[in-house]
């Protein structure tokens, strides 16, 4: 499956601010006895229950809480405990080991055991993206009613927090064919182990859930029932709150306002590693280093931050932040805007009055036309004419496969695991990597070095050498580390929600009861 790569993170890029649209359609009557969970089917789900399935990354909103996940990463991003109360990794001996919590079933009474586990996570290594989380794995067996040994064929680092996403979503055994995925039912009839059980969906408007009453993972919920609804999530979300149609959502900054001014309102943001950038394809005109640098001299970051997000976020200057370990200090800053700088570079490639490309965006989304306008204005000022062409929503078939524009102005999750997200994007045999003609084998050597480094320290190391080559060659424009915000209605909840950290976490409704 390697060939294929992270074609899973296409979408997330293409979903970022979709979670803060003003698309969409509207809700259907409320419940009283649900929480009612607003967000955009369209931009974040690709219609099918099965992990195995999934063309959508984002499709964690709704099979998150079905499934639940063999572990979990807590808000420093690390792994901790989910279905799985402990594992061990041996790289020597070529093994990761996995322990199950005591009496766990799935949602129709079966056993959730080492059996099912193996046999699930099997069926997952053929999914084309659920195999990109089980990086590492070759095999799995059961060893006894809770216990997986997962055979590895080649570094295990990165599995921990896979499982955490799609690849650690197991579906009951009677739901699936291994030999034949489309005769599964899993699509449309999905049973689980999560906190929730499936109920009904109706394409475009809602998904019912009911709580799994069998449910014993790490988590606990006080209330019976849970409606995913479609909203387009921007002002149209903020006004079903308002109206008493949704009880819960996530929004765009331009909505901060608003919801400061209502006092039925709660909110709450989280700046997670969220990262807007400019992607490069680095064919004409970015196949010259000096083309690329001048356009980063040409970027005003800390204006993104104050005109697109309302003043709230972090400056980026490459794909991780300060709090990383992967920081690399020595190249922070490196292109701190100097318009003259831009200028004697363009002049030094051949095109002194600048050049034309086109930037492609993911359409009918208000944050992002507006990231898109305010660096076609920041670019003007050196000569550099850039496009703007708005995409549908198959991100991964135009921008990628069709090769519309030249550059993606769009932004991604930092994702759980902190080195698949250079992979995926510079890596050899990596979908990302080579549509934007970027594979580079000197990433790639330092990905597979830091996968099997002997300690985080030593990792991280590792990892900072590949950002001083990524930021030296200017293999893409980095802007800002930009929040997600939630909002809920206070008169019909109670409890604190956490906004997620990354674009296709659902929100943390942990300890939220029904007023």
């Amino acid at each position: 499956m390697r060939g294929r790569g992270r074609v899973a993170l296409v979408f997330a890029w293409a979903v970022l601010f979709g979670l803060g649209a003003c698309g969409g359609g509207g809700t259907s009557g409320g419940s009283g006895d649900a929480v009612r969970y607003g967000f955009d089917f369209e931009l974040n789900l690709s219609d099918t229950f099965d992990p195995q399935q999934s063309l959508s990354t984002c499709d964690r909103l709704a099979l998150e809480w079905i499934y639940g996940t063999l572990t979990t990463i807590d808000e420093n991003g690390q792994p901790q405990p989910g279905l799985a109360e402990s594992w061990e990794l041996d790289d020597a001996a070529g093994t990761f080991t996995l322990t199950l919590r005591e009496g766990l079933r799935f949602s129709d009474g079966t056993p959730f055991d080492a059996e099912a586990v193996a046999a699930g996570l099997e069926y997952l290594k053929t999914g084309e993206q659920s195999s990109e989380d089980l990086v590492g794995m070759e095999s799995a067996r059961a060893l006894d009613d809770r216990t997986v040994e997962i055979t590895l064929d080649g570094p295990g680092f990165s599995l921990p927090f896979g499982l955490a996403l799609r690849g650690g979503m197991i579906p009951a055994p009677s739901t699936y064919d291994i030999d034949d995925p489309d005769r599964s039912s899993a699509g449309t009839d999905p049973v689980g182990a999560g906190p929730f059980r499936f109920v009904e969906f109706q394409p475009g408007d809602s998904i019912v859930l009911e709580r799994n009453e069998r449910y014993r993972g790490p988590r606990e919920y006080e209330f019976d029932r849970l409606e995913l609804r479609q909203v387009g999530v921007g002002n149209p979300a903020v006004n079903a709150v308002r109206a008493g149609e949704l009880d819960v959502v996530g929004y765009e900054a331009e909505s901060q306002g608003a919801i400061d001014r209502d006092s039925s309102l709660r909110s709450n943001s989280r700046l997670g590693e969220v990262y807007a950038q400019l992607q490069l394809r680095l064919d004409d005109p970015f196949d010259d280093v000096r083309i690329r640098q001048a356009v980063n001299y040409a970027i005003d970051r800390q204006a993104y931050i104050d005109v697109v997000q309302n003043g709230v976020g972090t400056v980026a200057w490459m794909p991780y932040p300060e709090s990383s370990p992967n920081y690399n200090p020595d190249v922070a800053e490196l292109y701190e805007r100097d318009l003259d700088r831009a200028r004697a570079l363009l002049a030094e490639a051949g095109v002194p009055d600048g050049f034309e490309f086109d930037m492609a965006i993911p359409g009918g989304v208000t944050g992002q036309e507006r990231q898109a306008e305010l660096l076609q204005s920041q670019l003007a000022e050196v000569g550099i004419r850039a496009n703007i062409v708005p995409l549908g929503t198959d991100i991964a078939t135009e921008y990628y496969l069709q090769r519309t524009g030249d550059a993606f102005s769009a932004a991604r999750p930092a994702g759980p695991d902190p080195i698949g997200q250079v992979e995926a994007q510079w890596g050899e045999f990596q979908f990302v990597a080579i549509h934007n003609l970027a594979e580079r084998a000197d990433l790639t050597d330092l990905v597979e070095q830091a996968k099997a480094a002997p300690t985080d320290e030593a990792r991280a190391e590792i990892m900072q050498q590949a950002m001083a080559i990524i930021v030296n060659e200017a293999l893409e424009v980095p802007i800002a580390f930009t929040p997600r915000n939630v909002a809920w209605s206070n008169e019909r909840l109670a409890g604190e929600i956490g906004a997620p950290s990354e674009i296709c976490d659902p929100v943390d409704l942990e300890g939220v009861s029904l007023r």
